[in-house]
């Protein structure tokens, strides 16, 4: 079910507010999340700054067999996360868990710490988006745990502040995630 923004917007004014929180609306979902992540760390730049360093300009195409949707048509280079922070020297590595159990745990030590994750997640399982569709490389940023809901806090992209966007033990959704460590 999409929840309307003012709805997340009204969910989300009951939790405590997020530390540090970092975010500036965008236009693709990779560089705004990196950017965010930077001023977190404290190093500001733009986005269109950030896409650069990656080098996102490119196109992939990878078909899908057996799917109710045969092919994906990705419009910036693969591995641009990687690319950003390899550019600029900082430590960087995506984490895949084996169950979503291990998932959770890693992604609520990281918030209970102050510590905001990227995350790669399936617009599918976003209650913002309303897709019918899965693709599973869409980049948010966890910046915020609340623990008497067991839900996430996240931005994204286009919409400004902090959404409820899921909760974890029960349906998540990340592929994979990253939790930055500062130089």
């Amino acid at each position: 079910m999409k929840m309307t923004d003012a709805e997340m917007e009204s969910d989300v004014s009951s939790a405590a507010p997020a530390r540090q929180h970092c975010h500036r609306t965008g236009v693709h979902c990779g560089s705004s999340a990196i950017r965010d992540l930077l001023e977190f760390h404290g190093l500001e730049m733009t986005e269109a700054f950030c896409f650069g360093l990656g080098a996102g300009l490119g196109i992939t195409y990878v078909e899908i067999p057996d799917s109710a949707t045969p092919f994906i048509v990705h419009v910036r280079s693969m591995g641009f996360e990687e690319k950003v922070f390899q550019t600029l020297g900082v430590p960087f590595e995506w984490s895949s868990y084996p169950d979503k159990g291990a998932a959770t745990n890693d992604l609520h030590r990281a918030l209970r710490d102050g510590v905001p994750a990227l995350l790669l997640t399936d617009i599918y399982h976003l209650p913002y988006f309303g897709s019918k569709t899965h693709f599973p490389g869409h980049a948010i940023v966890a910046w915020q745990l609340d623990e008497a809901r067991d839900e996430v806090l996240v931005s994204d992209t286009e919409r400004p502040g902090l959404m409820r966007a899921f909760q974890p033990r029960r349906h998540l959704f990340i592929t994979e995630a990253c939790l930055p460590r500062s130089r």
